[in-house]
């Protein structure tokens, strides 16, 4: 079974070299690929990691993908079968609840892997995804989601996962709010931090913190002053007054 939503796409031969990893490996229970991210306007931003650099049987799966969520929706397919046996989407999650069900399955079922960046996921500056980080409630949905499958890790596994998941997370929120702060957005920055530190703080933790920092304030200052010398030179010039003839 494959979720495609109706702004996100797949290359030709995305089903076919799929369907070769299920036929190669048919204990696995579902296989994923690579995928590119396209904004609205379908233009290319980035293709996501290189996980291995072999197709077949995604190694330490659990493990990989329990600790950050590396597998976009179009991108992946999973046999009828797994549903059945495991149930839906859990609609205690708003924004994690698909990679709460890629950890679930890779608790239980081996996964495929295809090196080929097949799928195209859209990102949209204003989708309710976006909504959710400015909010904070994506970091809220991150903590619901561990705590919902550290259940179902191997017991002795679970506290590394869960230590290093919530590390993850905490970095990507840092990430988030460095945007923010670019964008101008002062208030869902300081969001994201507070949620970032809320998560996971570590020495990891830290130290990325103060090197995205270093290496990102100066220039928001700079675009910051920039608009206010130009909002003070506006000012002092007055409206501009054309003649009529």
């Amino acid at each position: 079974m494959h979720i495609l939503h109706g702004d996100d796409c797949v290359k030709a031969g995305f089903y076919q070299k799929l369907q070769a990893l299920f036929q190669t490996h048919p204990d696995i229970g579902a296989a994923f690929c690579r995928h590119q991210f396209i904004d609205e306007h379908s233009a290319y931003q980035r293709t996501s990691s290189l996980e291995q650099t072999k197709s077949g049987l995604f190694i330490d799966h659990l493990q990989k993908i329990a600790v950050i969520q590396r597998i976009q929706t179009p991108s992946m397919v999973v046999k009828r079968e797994v549903y059945e046996q495991l149930g839906a989407f859990d609609r205690r999650l708003s924004w994690t609840e698909d990679w709460e069900m890629w950890v679930r399955i890779a608790a239980h079922y081996a996964v495929g892997y295809e090196v080929e960046p097949l799928a195209m996921y859209r990102v949209h500056s204003n989708s309710s995804s976006a909504d959710k980080i400015r909010s904070g409630e994506n970091m809220k949905d991150v903590q619901r989601a561990i705590n919902i499958f550290k259940a179902y890790l191997p017991p002795a596994q679970a506290q590394q996962i869960v230590f290093q998941s919530r590390e993850n997370w905490a970095i990507d929120a840092i990430h988030a709010a460095v945007a923010m702060l670019k964008r101008g957005d002062w208030q869902a920055a300081w969001i994201q931090l507070q949620a970032a530190i809320s998560c996971k703080f570590s020495w990891r933790v830290f130290w990325q913190t103060l090197y995205l920092s270093l290496r990102s304030l100066p220039k928001v200052v700079f675009k910051i002053l920039s608009q206010c010398v130009l909002s003070v030179s506006r000012a002092i010039r007055g409206p501009v007054v054309c003649d009529a003839e």
